[in-house]
């Protein structure tokens, strides 16, 4: 069927070399990107249709794309839209619906880019196929919210935390594979180092925990913050720690020893997250005061004057992967580059 030698030529483009001309090659990305919106926006019709059937997906696609404009001349019996035909694909690709009604408090996305996780207040992960939407697995184990659920490097597992445990989840089967007992109260944050091989927890016992994939019981306890953990983010080369905490700081642990290396303190209320830049040279941090401060890495020294401008809490900072962009997001409703 024509999909399928459209799936087959996505194939192919996507494993295309330096042969092709610099303009061949933008066009041949534009219409593999476009054809993948097709796939992703009707994916379960093409699911779960035969395949004379998922034919009818076609006038439904926007005017102006690539699939639209190169196919649908060709089946004139098709029916048409005669008003209020789409033009473009819109912004947004899935809407993904939880299997019971519950806020959700993290998402992550798998490092292939297929899946996507998200922990809920009731206790439950749940994972989704990011392309077509569709529900993958439904992972239960815990008996409070699910405040973190990131992927490990490679993919194949999971991890969740909640109540005072983090569960290991096989993203395979759905099966866990591991349990981490050590906080006394719920878990609200967790890393990863970048070989997959320590994780490590901030908790809301105040303390930091640093683990191994090998064994159940952690290798190190991190005391020194005199309130709740809030976030975690660990450097690049895996070489140290950084948290923020509802004691208004951000500190810099050896991720070897317990030494605190260095503490940042400026902001004026409790510090909800941070992320270390990929090049590993600053720091983000955004706080209850309303802003976003930047520090350097290595010095702990505040790099210019707090970036300003929300409204309320600043609960969210990301960093992007060339280090050039960051993105604070607020519960003033905003997100701001």
């Amino acid at each position: 069927m024509w999909l399928e030698l459209i799936l087959r030529t996505m194939h192919s483009c996507g494993q295309c070399d330096g042969s092709y001309g610099h303009d061949e090659h933008t066009d041949i990305c534009d219409v593999v990107l476009d054809i993948r919106r097709f796939v992703q926006f009707f994916a379960p019709a093409i699911l779960y249709s035969t395949q004379h059937l998922y034919l009818s997906a076609l006038p439904l696609a926007p005017s102006q794309s690539q699939i639209f404009k190169t196919f649908f001349s060709k089946f004139p019996r098709t029916p048409q839209i005669v008003a209020g035909h789409v033009v473009k694909w819109p912004q947004m690709a899935n809407i993904l619906f939880a299997t019971s009604p519950s806020p959700v408090n993290d998402v992550a996305i798998s490092p292939d880019g297929t899946c996507i996780a998200c922990g809920s207040d009731d206790g439950k992960v749940q994972v989704w196929h990011a392309g077509t939407g569709e529900a993958l697995l439904t992972l239960q184990g815990h008996t409070g919210p699910v405040l973190s659920v990131p992927f490990l490097p490679d993919g194949k597992k999971i991890m969740s935390g909640s109540d005072e445990t983090i569960q290991v989840w096989d993203t395979e089967t759905g099966a866990p594979s591991r349990l981490l007992r050590g906080h006394t109260v719920r878990i609200l944050s967790i890393g990863i180092s970048p070989d997959g091989i320590r994780i490590v927890s901030g908790s809301a016992d105040n303390t930091i925990r640093v683990w191994s994939m090998e064994i159940d019981e952690a290798l190190l306890v991190l005391e020194g913050h005199s309130d709740v953990v809030y976030s975690i983010a660990i450097s690049p080369d895996g070489s140290h720690i950084i948290s923020s905490s509802v004691d208004r700081t951000i500190r810099m642990w050896d991720a070897n020893t317990d030494d605190i290396l260095i503490i940042l303190q400026r902001h004026t209320d409790r510090v909800h997250s941070i992320a270390i830049s990929p090049d590993d040279t600053y720091i983000m941090s955004g706080s209850s005061d309303e802003t976003i401060r930047v520090w350097d890495a290595i010095t702990g020294q505040a790099l210019g004057i707090p970036l300003q401008g929300h409204a309320g809490r600043v609960l969210s900072v990301a960093i992007s992967p060339g280090g050039t962009c960051m993105a604070p997001g607020s519960d003033d409703m905003t997100a701001r580059v």
